[in-house]
């Protein structure tokens, strides 16, 4: 009786401390930050109006499962974050935006922007940028 205690008591201390390094180890999720210019002008390039206000919808698509996932939805801001907890490491995400006006017209999607992750630093030239 007295080794069948010792057994699971030495059991469960070393599931104990495998389970705090899971938890002093795990890999935290980072967040990144998309960005674009604002729209300030239509297609003919004449300005937006004063008081139509722009928003911006951003999504990401998955380049090998195909799965869409929409990080902001009709926001103000020219940037948003997010963080990389889903998204898996080497594979490439195509980025995409797409402006609203307040009085309900709305642009075409623009050009997709591809990202590998993970990435130390990005400069891209391009319409997003993404750290």
């Amino acid at each position: 009786m007295k080794r069948f205690k010792t057994i699971v008591i030495g059991t469960v201390c070393a599931a104990i401390i495998l389970l705090s390094f899971s938890v002093i180890y795990r890999v935290q999720a980072a967040m990144h930050s998309v960005s674009w210019p604002a729209v300030t002008t239509y297609v003919d390039g004449t300005s937006v109006e004063a008081g139509n206000t722009v928003l911006y919808s951003i999504w990401y698509q998955d380049s090998v499962t195909s799965a869409i996932t929409q990080i902001a939805n009709k926001i103000t801001a020219t940037s948003v974050t997010f963080d990389d907890s889903g998204l898996v490491k080497g594979r490439t995400y195509n980025f995409w935006a797409q402006a609203f006006l307040a009085s309900g017209i709305s642009s075409d999607n623009t050009v997709k922007y591809a990202w590998t992750f993970p990435l130390v630093k990005l400069s891209p030239v391009g319409v997003m940028t993404i750290q």
